[in-house]
């Protein structure tokens, strides 16, 4: 498989690293898979049309990740995602799908209604601060993943 990058024709890229424990036939199935999925979806990935990888486990929760300069390293039973210096360990045995997508996994565009004010938190629950209305909140806040709170509503919005 070729991937077309700046106008040139590469190679993917696959780093592998030594497994250093004995896996049984389930967990091999389970590592084959993940890899071929990475390996299959890497195609749709070179357009950049999909800008996160996300992982689903037998309970319905979904983890997004930014998929550029993104590696993924199997060891030990476990899928280990790393990412700028940050590294996240996904049980194999819990793991039931990939795939790319265009938005992180549960953001989706909410529109506030009016000028009703917003109370916005980071991811680790830190209060960011209350805005009047959302134009306010958009053009105070820097880039990253945020729950908001209205009136009426609670979502996650990200700021690109």
């Amino acid at each position: 498989m070729f991937l077309r990058h700046e106008g040139r024709w590469r190679f993917p890229t696959v780093k592998l690293a030594k497994l250093e424990t004995t896996i049984n036939p389930e967990q091999m199935k389970k590592i084959l898979t993940l890899a071929a999925g990475c390996l299959m979806t890497l195609a749709a990935h070179a357009d950049g049309a999909y800008a996160y990888l996300t992982f689903t486990n037998h309970n319905q929760v979904e983890q997004s990740f930014q998929a550029e300069g993104l590696t993924i390293t199997f060891a030990d039973g476990k899928a280990l995602v790393s990412q700028n210096g940050q590294q996240v360990s996904l049980p194999l045995a819990e793991l039931e799908k990939m795939y790319f997508s265009a938005e992180p996994a549960g953001v989706s565009e909410v529109k506030a209604d009016g000028d009703e004010p917003l109370t916005v938190v980071n991811l680790a629950g830190q209060r960011v601060g209350t805005f009047r209305n959302r134009q306010a909140m958009r053009s105070s806040l820097k880039k990253g993943l945020y729950i908001v709170k209205s009136a009426s509503k609670t979502y996650k919005m990200e700021v690109k």
